[in-house]
């Protein structure tokens, strides 16, 4: 059994211990981090509507490149359990306020579900950033392409199961953020332990550099000018600029076609999260996309490296955009909506999340955590930033928005795939130099 269990997920006989620790604290944060998300989603739909979508893309882009600046103080500090450790404990106390303020309030104000709205994109985002800074330091390259696969199906696997809560449609908002807090209690004590009793491969992993030769002083600016020296880096950054930006057109499409469908906005005011038909929608389509997301992890994306490459891996999302945009523009029915969806809440996640690991995890971990931050917290933010104020301008066809930024990102993935090459993703001018000037971490 145990080596059948090897076999199917490309596992060694002595990393099992380890893999499966792992495996299990990316579940139990997904789980929390995706029920929060999720239903903050759903409830801000039902009480406010889609027309405010717009301003909170803004106020959350901001918020998210405002905390950018604490995180990237963060890795400059501290290590990256610490930051990842720090970031689930901020999620609980929050989530805690949350649930003992609707309990006490029977008809809470409109601004609760802003901020329940703009932190649960900002919790799950973070804790995206801080999970893959905390695990890169504990495997090596030859193990990340092994297995980074599997972790990210994990995640999915713990969006699935928020999906499946929802869908029940027999939790209340206080329910359901009461389950959030005692999800990431566990995830606070494994990330401890992990900590404990696995090997960091931080500084290992880039002993044959040499680091005391350089004489500089560390700064962040220093930091950047590095990263941003390669051009190939600079076009995967703006790469994801543009992927938050179709993210985001996206989402406010689909979700106003779903409340048009679902929400009668003279009633819905007054109706919870139970029991909603928008509610047990929603948790049908998350549950969904999470396993075939899990699916496609697990069995067909190494493969699909394996054969094609990453080069043409990051052409899939950008096309699957246009597809689907260019059929909206002249359909109406639930079917581009929910293509919609299953772009944004599937193959941008599974596919995009696994390339961009991949083409940075050549760099050390100090210097891959704030790649990681400037793409995630600074440049995707920035995406959804300028969305927010496209979508805002009045009489925008959002459609046509979506075709035009769908065929420009086909153009950068395009342009990005034919100047690629995987054995040297990062050109040494930007590793060695930045990690030099990197200050002891204890």
């Amino acid at each position: 059994m145990k080596r059948v269990f090897c076999n199917i997920f490309a596992l060694h006989p002595h990393e099992l211990k380890k893999v499966f620790s792992f495996v299990v604290l990316a579940f139990l944060w997904s789980l929390a981090a995706s029920l929060g998300q999720r239903s903050s989603d759903i409830i801000f739909l039902i009480k406010i509507g889609s027309n405010a979508l717009p301003s909170v893309y803004i106020q959350t882009s901001l918020a998210v490149i405002i905390f950018s600046g604490a995180l990237l103080y963060g890795y400059h500090h501290f290590n990256g359990k610490s930051v990842f450790y720090i970031m689930t404990a901020i999620g609980i106390t929050f989530y805690s306020f949350i649930a003992i303020f609707l309990i006490s309030l029977e008809s809470p104000p409109k601004w609760v579900w802003y901020l329940l709205r703009i932190f649960s994109s900002l919790f799950l985002y973070s804790m995206i950033t801080t999970f893959w800074s905390f695990i890169n330091c504990y495997f090596h390259i030859s193990e990340a392409k092994r297995l980074f696969g599997l972790f990210t199906s994990v995640v999915f696997l713990g969006s699935a199961f928020s999906g499946l809560i929802l869908k029940t449609g027999r939790f209340n908002m206080q329910e359901i953020i009461g389950i959030v807090v005692l999800l990431l209690i566990p995830v606070v004590c494994m990330i401890f332990l992990l900590s404990r009793t696995q090997v960091n491969h931080e500084d290992e992993q880039f002993s044959n550099n040499d680091l005391n030769s350089y004489s500089g002083v560390y700064t962040v600016k220093n930091v950047l000018k590095h990263i941003f020296s390669s051009r190939l880096v600079s076009l995967i950054i703006f790469a994801h600029f543009l992927a938050f930006f179709l993210w985001v057109v996206a989402e406010y499409n689909y979700m106003s076609a779903f409340e048009k469908h679902f929400i009668n906005r003279a009633t819905s005011p007054m109706q919870g999260i139970a029991d909603s038909e928008l509610t047990i929608f929603m948790g049908k389509c998350i549950t969904i996309t999470s396993i075939i997301n899990l699916i496609f992890g697990i069995f067909i994306y190494s493969r699909v490296i394996k054969y094609f490459g990453v080069g043409t891996a990051i052409l899939f999302t950008p096309l699957l955009y246009l597809a689907a945009f260019s059929g909206w523009i002249f359909n109406n029915s639930l079917f581009f909506p929910v293509m919609g969806f299953f772009i944004v809440e599937g193959t941008c996640e599974i596919t995009d999340d696994s390339n961009f690991n991949l083409l940075i995890k050549n760099l050390h971990p100090r210097i891959n955590s704030f790649l990681r931050v400037i793409v995630d917290m600074i440049f995707e933010p920035l995406g959804m930033l300028f969305g927010g104020f496209m979508l805002s301008v009045p009489n925008i066809n959002s459609k046509i928005l979506g075709v035009a930024l769908a065929l420009s990102a086909v153009f950068v993935a395009y342009v990005i795939k034919k100047y690629y090459s995987y054995e040297n993703t990062i050109p040494d001018n930007i590793s060695v130099p930045a990690i030099r000037s990197c200050p002891h971490e204890a």
